[in-house]
């Protein structure tokens, strides 16, 4: 790898960390607010979840169209995120419904009475990394109908899987750190903090991770657009 490749990853791994760490701060701002005032019913704040995670998706999609320097990777990223992080996210709405619990909407604060011993700790941190991991899996599979390449669907719905997923591990971790786990926030600033600090860490880790895949899969190609007899967007690399 040349150094002007490794500096294009590197570029691609803080848009991505920027991007989806953003959003999902913006995420959990929003889950916090619902939790807040809307609290209650377990398919309503997947609902909500999943339109932030639908925002995320548009501000890390097209974080990574600027990284690849091209306007209309940028348009095409944001939406191909909108859709697969956000609408097809609704899978989480399904797991309200059949579990009455959505991972992904739902911080992982341990309740009254649960030992919270290494044991329940490892289920719960596998637990975020696949609820983590198939909003990725999703949201990648969908960016990779924007990229060109044959095998991008693929690559970037498995990228998306292990980034976000252990981005989902990564932010189970950090709200359990002795000092930081929160026992049962009441306000709307602890509830808020608490939404915001979980979800924005497990998508900046995912991100960062997420990035650098888009960036192999961009380089030196072009997204296109479709205009009368116009075709334009080589992401520069």
């Amino acid at each position: 790898m040349t150094a002007a490749q490794q500096q294009s990853l590197g570029r691609f791994v803080l848009a991505g960390a920027a991007g989806f760490g953003l959003g999902g701060v913006l995420c959990g701002l929003l889950q916090g607010v619902c939790r807040s005032h809307l609290g209650g019913s377990t398919v309503l704040e997947a609902l909500v979840a999943s339109a932030g995670y639908g925002l995320m998706g548009v501000i890390g999609g097209a974080t990574l169209g600027l990284a690849a320097r091209s306007p209309p990777a940028v348009r095409k990223l944001a939406l191909g995120g909108l859709v697969g992080f956000g609408v097809f996210g609704l899978i989480g709405l399904f797991l309200a419904v059949s579990t009455g619990l959505d991972p992904s909407s739902e911080p992982p604060i341990p309740g009254h009475g649960v030992d919270w011993n290494v044991a329940v700790v490892s289920f719960l941190a596998f637990v975020y990394l696949v609820a983590f991991g198939v909003r990725g899996a999703l949201g990648g599979a969908l960016l990779g109908l924007v990229v060109p390449g044959r095998h991008s669907v693929r690559v970037l719905g498995f990228a998306g899987f292990v980034a976000f997923g252990l981005g989902g591990a990564a932010g189970f971790g950090v709200l359990n750190i002795p000092g930081i786990r929160p026992g049962n926030p009441q306000s709307l600033t602890e509830v808020l903090g608490v939404f915001s600090l979980w979800v924005g860490s497990s998508t900046l880790v995912g991100g960062a991770l997420f990035g650098p895949a888009v960036g192999r899969l961009l380089h030196g190609r072009t997204i296109t657009v479709y205009s009368p007899g116009v075709r334009r967007g080589v992401c520069e690399q």
